[in-house]
């Protein structure tokens, strides 16, 4: 069998699964579906999903209504409101491959600027994966890293963030440091006005931080 992606929009993607005769017992043919989840990566585990369920026996119907009924895992590039003309969005992603999984999916929805605020997830992981966190994070359009969020760890010696903006900026001068005596606010305020997307990532407290960020401009 192989999938392919018909349709990539706003809020959810449509796709095509074909099935060769023989590979599972009375299912042959083109199938299309349309589900909510975004990227790639997403569609791939879908199909998988969907080809174990054929395998089960589970309806066809019973899938299609599933899947477009799935409103997809919290904190997995959630959609959580509009400051003025800018959408925001907040998302788990830690580790260099997921940064670079939701970074794709705003890609796909992007009008104008894209705008990461990342907040690394302790020194230890950054310290080993250095390396590939550079990779992933150079490409970054416009990049916003706040200190590292410890869970619990001692501070390991140059593995800061301020030093992980240092070197990016070799490669990229849109990455910028924000400690704490920063205004988040303030800092993303010029974003605003314009059709962009704001995505808050890490696995630490920056989901609180969103948040705040929202109500602050309800306020």
């Amino acid at each position: 069998f192989k999938y392919k992606i018909i349709k990539k929009n706003i809020d959810s993607t449509s796709f095509s699964i074909f099935i060769k005769k023989g590979v599972i017992d009375g299912i042959e043919g083109k199938f299309n579906f349309n589900t909510t989840l975004l990227g790639d990566h997403n569609i791939a585990n879908a199909t998988g999903a969907i080809i174990v369920s054929l395998i089960a026996k589970i309806p066809l119907k019973i899938i299609k209504n599933s899947l477009t009924n799935f409103q997809g895992v919290k904190r997995r590039f959630s959609f959580i409101g509009n400051i003025k003309k800018a959408r925001i969005y907040d998302d788990y992603a830690h580790h260099p491959t997921e940064i670079k999984a939701s970074y794709e999916i705003a890609k796909q929805l992007s009008v104008k600027k894209i705008i990461i605020v990342f907040q690394p997830h302790r020194y230890s992981r950054t310290n080993i994966l250095l390396n590939d966190f550079i990779k992933v994070l150079q490409k970054i359009d416009i990049l916003y890293i706040l200190d590292i969020y410890a869970a619990g760890e001692k501070p390991i010696k140059n593995i800061n963030s301020l030093n992980l903006v240092k070197k990016l900026n070799k490669k990229n001068k849109k990455v910028f440091y924000c400690n704490k005596k920063n205004n988040l606010y303030s800092t993303l305020e010029p974003y605003f006005n314009g059709e962009n997307i704001i995505v808050f990532m890490g696995a630490g407290s920056i989901t609180h931080m969103a948040t705040k960020l929202l109500k602050k401009n309800s306020v």
